[in-house]
């Protein structure tokens, strides 16, 4: 079934064998997982679909991976300057900035939180596990990112399940 990406888990799995066994074999989380991390490279065909421009194609692939990796991506990451910075911003190296903000301007959860640009929707559930919003309506560009958040969301309770995300 091709997805609104044009990707098409089932062809893409059936016509590479190959791959199809690395799924099997816990190497890759989906057919999709390959083709972004090699099989476009490899010029692997995913659909049969019209390709989306490369630049849009680009953008979307970015934002459909989740870039988190155990060790500092830039300096900003530093536990060193993550204290100056969270000092800077809200007068205590131990609050974060949505900490800050919970703790200034919400008296309790709110109802309804609206997320343009969600990602993996990472941020959301932690704002609702921190009882800042009951639930989130959020949606993002990447149909990959939108589809990896909800994959995430599966088997989670209280506010987390897809029926939040647009």
């Amino acid at each position: 079934m091709a997805t609104d990406t044009g990707f098409d888990e089932e062809l893409y799995l059936s016509r590479y064998a190959d791959i199809r066994e690395a799924v099997k074999a816990g190497a890759f989380s989906s057919g999709y997982a390959h083709y972004i991390a090699h099989g476009k490279a490899e010029g692997r065909e995913a659909s049969t679909k019209r390709p989306r421009s490369e630049e849009a194609q680009r953008v979307a692939d970015y934002w459909a991976t989740d870039h988190n990796i155990d060790r500092p991506r830039s300096w900003l990451d530093h536990p060193v300057i993550q204290r100056l910075v969270r000092e800077r911003v809200t007068g205590d190296q131990s609050i974060n900035g949505v900490q800050w903000f919970q703790q200034s301007f919400l008296k309790g959860p709110v109802d309804a939180a609206l997320s343009l640009g969600c990602g993996l929707g990472g941020f959301e559930r932690d704002a609702i596990r921190m009882n800042i919003a009951k639930k989130f309506l959020a949606t993002d560009i990447s149909p990959g990112a939108r589809r990896n958040r909800d994959r995430s969301a599966r088997g989670r309770s209280r506010g987390y399940g897809q029926s939040h995300f647009l």
